[in-house]
């Protein structure tokens, strides 16, 4: 079978395009997440692989709408489910069961099939989490198209003929046993008729950085509205959650950040470069940027660390404080529970054009953008879904 690849030709369909497409995505980091008490998830990194893999299968476009649904229903429900995190493994996990069954769906395997799919894709392909502690590599950014990739790898062997291990979950070497401990996933809160669709549950960022750090984003400007000139502050606090002061705030490595992967995921460096540009795009994590030395040096005075009552919010909250302390000793601070795109405060759709303009406009001409924008507006009523994709296409 055959497809328009990554760099706009076409040739035969190969699962590491879609590993290609989902890291090119994932450069602009403005993709939409899931917060739970486990970890995050970009969910964005579940789409590629079916609309490619859809290509690929001729589907139309109610079979591609309900293949992203049915893969975010998967990833959020697990995410709920299993802290995977505190054992010390990585979110992709997640992608590789719902990838395999977006995949499956869109080849129209049966249930049989489509269990071996799930199989084939989680057994050997277990993410561990120093992906995501320390300093960052361009690795953070390929994990989850990597898992992506296997998983559609897996569904095609499924298609094939090929059976996976199994039971994979319940297995007396399965997922709950090696992976994240005893578990109960219950699979009749699923989405279906009559009951809501998890997707309805996800946030799309407004700023191009790790979910923990889009509430300190808004407070951090909130603030430096009130302090007016930045020479004032002999110190400022961000308060977080316990997840977010995990995976932003605890490692010095957050403080001198030599990595772009490790600066998007820099409370501090966040915070500071939010308070001294008043917004975060992708040019906040060019090198200068988070080498600046006068950003460095400001980011000295700010400490990080955790607030339980943060940590105990619920309600798709991500909560985030910052405290401002001036040389007077006044103290101006902002606590922001959601940031912009978040479920409970959805960006509209002239912003969620915006941010799509804002990553794409240097690449393509206004009327491409333009016509690709009113084609993903109307998904549900495209009778041509090759050519959508061929307008995707990264130049060569």
């Amino acid at each position: 079978m055959r497809y328009r690849s990554v760099r706009g030709k076409s040739r035969p369909y190969l699962p590491r395009d879609c590993a290609c497409r989902a890291r090119y995505r994932h450069g602009h980091r403005n993709e939409p997440a899931h917060d739970a008490r486990s970890c995050v998830l970009r969910q964005w990194r579940r789409v590629p692989l079916p609309r490619f893999q859809r290509y690929a299968e001729r589907a139309n476009a109610q079979d591609l709408i309900t293949a992203i649904a049915l893969a975010y229903e998967v990833n959020s429900r697990l995410v709920d489910s299993l802290d995977i995190a505190a054992r010390g493994w990585d979110p992709p996990v997640f992608s590789l069961p719902a990838v395999a069954l977006a995949a499956g769906k869109l080849m129209k395997l049966d249930p049989e099939r489509l269990t071996h799919a799930v199989g084939l894709a989680i057994n050997d392909h277990i993410p561990m989490a120093q992906t995501r502690i320390q300093t960052l590599s361009d690795w953070k950014g390929l994990a989850a198209a990597e898992a992506a990739r296997n998983a559609v790898f897996a569904a095609l062997l499924a298609r094939g003929g090929v059976t996976g291990p199994a039971p994979i979950f319940e297995g007396r070497s399965g997922f709950f046993k090696q992976v994240s401990g005893p578990a109960h996933v219950d699979v009749e809160t699923f989405g279906r008729r009559g009951v809501p669709f998890r997707i309805h549950q996800c946030s799309l960022k407004a700023y191009p950085a790790v979910i923990y750090t889009q509430t300190a984003i808004v407070a951090g400007i909130e603030v430096t509205k009130e302090v007016g000139s930045l020479d004032r502050i002999a110190s400022i606090e961000i308060a977080t959650t316990g997840r977010g002061f995990e995976r932003t705030g605890s490692e010095p490595e957050k403080w001198s950040p030599q990595t772009r992967e490790t600066a998007d995921h820099s409370l501090p460096y966040i915070t500071a470069r939010a308070m001294v540009d008043g917004d975060i795009t992708n040019e906040s994590f060019a090198p200068q940027m988070y080498r600046d030395s006068r950003i460095l040096a400001f980011m000295q005075k700010i400490k990080v660390s955790e607030d339980p009552i943060l940590t105990a919010k619920v309600g798709g909250a991500v909560p985030t404080r910052v405290t401002a302390i001036l040389l007077d000793g006044q103290r101006i601070s902002r606590e922001i529970d959601y940031a912009p795109g978040f479920a409970a405060r959805p960006m509209n759709r002239d912003e969620i054009d915006r941010k799509f303009r804002g990553n794409v406009g240097k690449r393509w001409e206004k009327d491409r953008t333009d016509r690709i924008l009113r084609t993903l507006w109307t998904l549900d009523r495209t009778d041509d879904l090759p050519s959508l994709l061929g307008e995707l296409a990264l130049p060569t």
